[in-house]
């Protein structure tokens, strides 16, 4: 496994709320799926508690809100925290068409 450092990802909190921002940009800019709305009051909330949550406090009501907006939003932890897109890339090809159809043929 590569190290964070050797990799040059950013866990700095500036650098984790760059990459929340674009991910709220990205979002609240796209049509995900008929129905599907953004909310962008909470998006809002989420970049706040992001710059604002106690770093040494795991229980800090702040940082467990942006977990929930994270698992809400279907957006991978690893690469806002770490600046790692290995489970935001992998996550996402665990649902591809290419990963059903191999299943599919193996089971033949």
């Amino acid at each position: 496994m590569r190290k964070l450092a050797d990799a040059g990802m950013d866990e700095s909190k500036t650098a984790c709320v760059a990459r929340a921002e674009y991910i709220v940009k990205e979002l609240s800019g796209c049509v995900v799926r008929d129905g599907w709305a953004f909310d962008t009051h909470r998006a809002a909330r989420f970049l706040e508690n992001l710059r604002t949550f106690d770093n040494d406090d795991g229980d800090d009501a702040r940082f467990i809100e942006v977990l929930a907006w994270i698992k809400d939003h279907c957006q991978c932890p690893s690469w806002i925290f770490l600046g790692d897109p290995g489970g935001m890339i992998c996550g996402g090809a665990g649902h591809s068409p290419g990963r059903r159809r191999i299943r599919v043929l193996e089971e033949a």
